[in-house]
């Protein structure tokens, strides 16, 4: 029940970020595998997932997901996506497929 709370309070915290400051209904679903989703009136949501990966969608259709192990994953709605891993390393790729590739030495 502890860890459910703390991932409640996770998905809140998260999908307050993503919000504006003015106030909102949102809605909270809680799952038997112990996760969360939290959706407000905007159509904003985010996710914890049982391992405790937090994933969030904007209204524009942007989406970030950050993983336990550290990497972040984001796509916008024009396609566009980045990929960061828990060492620096990023891949990114445009709309049309085009990718570029980033290394930490």
């Amino acid at each position: 029940m502890k860890n459910l709370l703390v991932l409640g309070g996770i998905a809140l915290y998260s999908l307050s970020l993503a919000l504006p400051v003015m106030a909102q209904d949102i809605e909270v679903y809680e799952y038997e595998d112990g996760s969360v989703t939290a959706v407000d009136s905007d159509g904003n949501a985010a996710h914890v997932d049982e391992e405790g990966s937090v994933t969030t969608i904007d209204n524009e259709g942007t989406v970030v997901h950050e993983n336990v192990d550290g990497s972040t994953t984001v796509m916008d709605n024009e396609g566009n996506a980045v990929y960061v891993d828990e060492e620096g390393n990023a891949a990114y790729m445009d709309e049309e497929g085009n990718t570029t590739v980033f290394l930490e030495e």
